[in-house]
């Protein structure tokens, strides 16, 4: 029973001093300014920043632990982001130019976007690089994107994170010293209640062990390596203005007009011609079978012997001599 409840009592202590060691750390892990954060005492008991820090060890293992590359001039993390903005002549080709520059100093392109843009008949294009180059060199690497265009606007920022990185390193060397510590305690609990209350603990520890972790990873790809954003723009065209007409420029557009009306009734006509076959041979072969069929009742087949009289065959007059008619014909009175 006694050893039961030394168990208990070491595990809430463990509990009490890990709280104050963590001092929040769920919401002042991402805070940027560590040293706000001890002067406002978030956290119960958190030390202040000065004596997290110690002297300059602590940032000196730091440095070291990202490389002297990655440091500013007075020995401190810096992060360095910079914009430019570049209007070129031609944004495929310096496009390409940039890529090759990057990955020759051992960068990559982290995004890009293009569009066309258009008034008119005129059409220009505009686009964006997201490069990220290692920090030494990101002084040659703005250099030589600023060489490929007139710069319209520039700007490098350069971010002191020497303080942040060294409290993320130190919390989490304090969990994993708890997480050491509450693995012994699981190793000698025999209660099923303190087995309970241990894992819990640890797995809350471990938690936030994967989060400062992944923190860390976060901050020291930032810090080796820099962002720089590239605006490429294409001038925009002027329209051109009106040309005046001239007589030659009149006659060759009255050619072309001509030509081009010739053509399209050509094109007609061909297009028209196997209209024409499908329906005309068939719509006239049916009406020489109806004149055939329907024109001896309707007097239209005057090549037949029907109701015409035949003349002789000598070319004599008809049976009604033509004396017959003088003679009917009364003679005048002396």
């Amino acid at each position: 029973m006694r050893q039961r409840m030394l168990i208990v009592l070491v595990v809430l202590s463990v509990l009490v001093s890990g709280c104050a060691g963590l001092g929040g750390s769920g919401d002042t892990g991402a805070r940027e300014d560590i040293g706000q954060q001890a002067d406002a005492g978030d956290g119960g008991g958190e030390p202040p920043a000065e004596q997290r820090l110690g002297s300059d060890d602590d940032a000196g293992d730091v440095v070291d632990s990202v490389g002297p590359a990655a440091a500013g001039g007075d020995g401190r993390v810096v992060v360095r982001e910079g914009n430019v903005t570049l209007r070129v002549s031609n944004l495929t080709t310096a496009r390409r130019a940039i890529e090759d520059n990057v990955t020759a100093r051992g960068g990559y392109v982290a995004d890009s976007r293009f569009q066309r843009r258009g008034s008119g008949n005129t059409t220009w294009r505009t686009g964006r690089l997201v490069v990220r180059v290692p920090a030494e060199n990101f002084s040659t690497t703005r250099e030589a994107v600023t060489d490929r265009g007139t710069v319209e606007h520039e700007n490098v920022r350069t971010r002191d994170v020497t303080e942040q990185l060294v409290d993320v390193e130190a919390r989490l060397a304090n969990l994993e010293r708890e997480r050491d510590r509450l693995r012994e305690f699981l190793d000698e609990a025999n209660d099923t209640e303190d087995l309970v209350t241990i894992e819990q603990r640890l797995s809350t520890v471990q938690g936030e062990i994967e989060r400062l972790e992944a923190q860390r990873r976060a901050l020291l790809d930032r810090v080796t390596y820099s962002t720089l954003t590239v605006d490429l723009r294409e001038p925009r065209p002027e329209a051109p203005e009106p040309a005046e007409p001239t007589l030659a420029g009149v006659f060759t557009d009255s050619v072309r007009d001509v030509v081009a009306t010739g053509e399209w009734l050509i094109y007609t006509v061909v297009a028209l011609t196997p209209w024409a076959l499908a329906v005309g041979v068939p719509g006239g072969v049916a009406v020489l079978l109806l004149r055939r069929r329907l024109g001896p009742s309707l007097g239209l087949d005057r090549g037949g012997s029907g109701d015409r009289d035949e003349s002789p065959s000598d070319g004599g007059s008809p049976d009604t001599e033509p004396s017959d008619a003088t003679d009917d014909r009364q003679e005048p009175e002396e």
